[in-house]
């Protein structure tokens, strides 16, 4: 059965002011069901969190992420990840996928 996962991620210094709880309560607040959280550094080949999501998750479910940066800072690595997402159908949902949703809404009701 498919379901809504969230991902959440901080470096593994909090000194920088990232902070988990918010993330945690937006990825519920966005309807994540398991939320699945990691303290590792953005550039890091290995996230076992996050690859062990990936590897569990069952074909239609949807991963939950406040920002693309929190799966990777690496664009190699990223692209990565959402081939797997693709090959297992299914969906990533990103404030960024939100705002450029809202955008092209906006530009419809414009023409």
């Amino acid at each position: 059965m498919s379901k809504i996962y969230g991902y959440a991620r901080v470096s593994l210094s909090e000194e920088k002011g990232q902070d988990l709880q918010r993330q945690v309560r937006e990825l519920r607040a966005a309807g994540a069901e398991e939320i699945i959280t990691e303290r590792e550094h953005g550039d890091s080949r290995v996230k076992q969190n996050l690859d062990l999501l990936l590897e569990s998750a069952e074909e239609g479910s949807t991963l939950i992420c406040t920002e693309v940066s929190r799966l990777s800072r690496s664009t190699q690595q990223l692209c990565g990840i959402v081939d797997i997402i693709k090959q297992k159908r299914m969906r990533l949902v990103t404030q960024f996928h939100c705002l450029f949703k809202n955008l092209i809404h906006l530009f419809l009701h414009l023409l």
